[in-house]
């Protein structure tokens, strides 16, 4: 859901958060081509019903997921970037750790 001001509704974050973390931590577990939607939603304590009301499946989670990451580092970048004095060459801490993880 998204309220009058464009922001995203906190239950919705917070589903879209349980539903991400379960995803890695079942992949972590089982691997990804095991994992099922019963797993996940399972797993981040929501109904099936909630999962489909923000993803199509499994891949389409990941999917939106890593469009936000590529997102947020490309913003990240430009934000570097538009800092005087620092060295484009560097890679900025958060996503050098990001990166090793």
């Amino acid at each position: 859901m998204v309220e009058s001001d464009g922001a995203v509704d906190l239950r919705v974050q917070r589903s879209r958060a349980s539903l991400l973390q379960a995803l890695f931590e079942l992949t972590v577990e089982k691997g990804f081509a095991h994992v099922t939607v019963r797993d996940i939603a399972k797993r981040a304590n929501v109904n099936r019903s909630t999962f489909y009301r923000h993803y199509t499946d499994k891949y389409d989670l990941l999917n939106q997921y890593l469009d936000q990451l590529q997102r947020d580092v490309a913003e990240a970048a430009v934000r570097s970037e538009s800092r005087p004095g620092t060295d484009p060459d560097r890679v900025p801490a958060g996503l050098r750790l990001l990166l090793e993880h």
